[in-house]
C-alpha cells in the first residue's frame, strides 16, 4: 500500500509540473492542438543572453549599422564640410566626451552649417559613447542637408549636420528642449 500511495504522490507532482510547463509556455493548461498555441518565444534566460550579446556586439563596433539619414539629398556641402564642422565642435565643445540631459542637444554653428550632438530620451541623461563623435565625422553624408546620425539604433542619442542658407533649422521638437547652440568666432 504504501508503494501506491507514493507512486500516486509521485505522480500528481508530475502532472502538476507539467500543468504549470503547459500555463508557462501556452498561457493556459492543456492546449487543444497546435493550431490554438501561440507562437513560442525564447526562454527567459535565452532572451537576456541575447540582449547581453547585442549590446555588447554594439559596444565593441559602434557604428555597425550607422550611416547618416538625410531629409534632402541635395544642397549639402558634404564629408568636406562634415569633417570642418567636427573640427569646429571640437573647439567649441571640446574633444571630450559630452554629457546631455534628458532633451538637451549641443550645436556648433558656422556660416550656415551645423553640427551637433543631442539627446532624444525624454527620461535620462545621457553620455556621449567613446570615439562615436569621431566615426560620425569620417562617414559621408553626401551631398545631403539635414541629417541624423544614430551610432547605436537602441539608444536615443544621435548626432545632427546640416547646411541652411537661413539658419535656423529648430533642433527640437519639445519646448522644454535644451539647445545649446555656439557659434563660430570668424
Amino acid at each position: 500500500m504504501t508503494s501506491t500511495r507514493s507512486r500516486t504522490n509521485s505522480t500528481r507532482k508530475v502532472i502538476i509540473s507539467q500543468s504549470a510547463l503547459d500555463i508557462r509556455r501556452y498561457g493556459r493548461e492543456n492546449p487543444q492542438s497546435p493550431a490554438d498555441t501561440p507562437l513560442l518565444t525564447k526562454p527567459a534566460h535565452l532572451q537576456r543572453l541575447h540582449l547581453i550579446l547585442a549590446s555588447l556586439i554594439t559596444l565593441t563596433v559602434p557604428g555597425l549599422y550607422a550611416e547618416w539619414l538625410c531629409e534632402e539629398d541635395s544642397g549639402g556641402r558634404g564629408l568636406a564640410g562634415l569633417q570642418i564642422m567636427h573640427s569646429h565642435f571640437n573647439k567649441l565643445f571640446g574633444a571630450s566626451r559630452l554629457h546631455c540631459a534628458k532633451k538637451q542637444c549641443y550645436v556648433a554653428e558656422c556660416q550656415g552649417s551645423f553640427f551637433g550632438f543631442c539627446n532624444g530620451d525624454g527620461h535620462l541623461g545621457a553620455t556621449e559613447r567613446p570615439n562615436d563623435r569621431n566615426i560620425v565625422a569620417t562617414t559621408d553624408p553626401g551631398r545631403g542637408k539635414r541629417c541624423t546620425f544614430f551610432p547605436n539604433l537602441h539608444q536615443p542619442q544621435y548626432y545632427v549636420y546640416s547646411f541652411e542658407e537661413e539658419g535656423d533649422i529648430g533642433w527640437t521638437d519639445d519646448p522644454h528642449g535644451k539647445v545649446d547652440i555656439r557659434r563660430c568666432g570668424w
